[in-house]
């Protein structure tokens, strides 16, 4: 099992720091995001809703390997913003 490691915040601080507004506004693009895909237009909203809580958005630096089998992924992707390259490797015979 992996060891956790948190940072943990005062909730009195959070919320004099207006995070919960930050909070709403990363979910509502969030979801703005899943809702406006043409693979999500006839989901369930509490299905886009579901998803929009379970996902985060990540940053990577230019040029780095996000994922190198995605037969062994536990997590999609979906980008976002940005380009993203996707190299293919074929089996060799």
């Amino acid at each position: 099992m992996e060891m956790s490691e948190f940072l943990v915040v005062d909730k009195e601080d959070f919320y004099n720091l207006r995070m919960d507004v930050y909070l709403v506004k990363e979910f509502s693009l969030r979801y703005n995001y899943f809702r406006t895909m043409k693979i999500f237009q006839k989901t369930q909203t509490i299905a886009i809703t579901k998803l929009a809580s379970k996902s985060k958005s990540e940053l990577y630096s230019l040029n780095s390997i996000i994922q190198t089998d995605t037969r062994q992924a536990r997590n999609v992707y979906f980008v976002q913003q940005g380009i993203v390259d996707i190299l293919r490797h074929g089996k060799k015979k």
